[in-house]
């Protein structure tokens, strides 16, 4: 499941585009953060990387926004480990038992 941290960079305040903002904030795969001057950070969880690119493209075709620069793109999966091996990971508080 992607999920992408994006900046969408507005053509002038935010202030000036509510319907845009509104637009964001009301789609179910979309979470709006915080705006700063022209700018918005957004974060888009979609279930496919098809759907994400789709969401990207509406998004930066939405009035106003002039640009969609990506800041994080992660992959969750459906397994809870993070390690990418399947091996378990080590309590990196403890040293490992080959050096004690």
């Amino acid at each position: 499941m992607p999920i992408s941290g994006l900046v969408v960079v507005f053509e002038g305040p935010t202030d000036r585009h509510a319907d845009s903002l509104g637009q964001l904030a009301s789609h179910p795969a979309i979470e709006v953060g915080q705006t700063n001057g022209h700018r918005c950070a957004i974060v888009i969880e979609s279930h496919s990387k098809h759907q994400d690119q789709q969401l990207w493209e509406w998004v930066h075709s939405l009035p106003g926004v002039q640009n969609v620069s990506v800041a994080f793109v992660g992959f969750d999966t459906d397994n809870n480990d993070d390690n990418c091996d399947g091996q378990e990971k080590s309590n990196p508080t403890t040293p490992p038992e080959s050096i004690l």
